[in-house]
């Protein structure tokens, strides 16, 4: 393993560790947390020699919920940092292919499907980036990409109602929740 990885691999653990994890929703991109994962991510992304290792190293963290909750915020990234978009959805695909399935699948499709929904709202081709993260993938992954890919647009609606950042949860709109102004339908 290379020293880039071990270094790379230590600064996130030691970002995970730190991290007050009380609210998933705050300082979205300003956190320590934030710029370990993403430059891990894109590391992922780019080295395919080297995704098993990382896959690996993180099956020796003592808990990946911290990463499980940023797949969610790489979403609400995608809504506040237009000029690169694409980087942070591909950054949420790639943490949810590092942690490979060794957490709770429902937590993990639910950050996807999360994701995939800011995503939709931004204009994004969501199906062809999660065909090309289920190449990034192991097969354990692959049934998870595929059901968040798949998920029914009032399944991605309920699922931002109930899981996704407040403001969203709480605006009201006419009848589409994913209307470009983040607003949630009125129950």
């Amino acid at each position: 393993m290379s020293s880039l990885i071990v270094n790379l691999m230590n600064e996130l653990h030691d970002s995970l560790s730190r991290d007050d994890h009380s609210s998933i929703w705050d300082h979205v991109g300003k956190r320590e947390l934030d710029e370990s994962i993403a430059i891990v991510a894109d590391y992922y992304i780019q080295y395919e020699a080297e995704r098993a290792i990382i896959r690996e190293e993180l099956r020796e963290f003592e808990s990946l919920w911290s990463l499980v909750l940023f797949v969610r915020r790489a979403g609400l990234l995608i809504k506040l940092d237009a000029g690169s978009r694409v980087d942070w959805f591909h950054r949420g695909l790639a943490v949810a292919s590092m942690i490979d399935a060794n957490c709770d699948f429902r937590d993990l499709i639910v950050s996807l499907v999360v994701l995939r929904a800011f995503a939709i709202d931004a204009g994004l081709d969501t199906d062809q980036m999660f065909d090309q993260a289920i190449l990034w993938s192991t097969d354990r992954m692959i049934g998870i990409l595929t059901n968040a890919r798949n998920h029914a647009r009032e399944n991605i609606d309920q699922t931002m109602a109930t899981f996704g950042p407040l403001p969203w949860t709480l605006a009201q709109s006419d009848n589409n929740p994913m209307d470009g102004s983040g607003g949630a339908a009125a129950s």
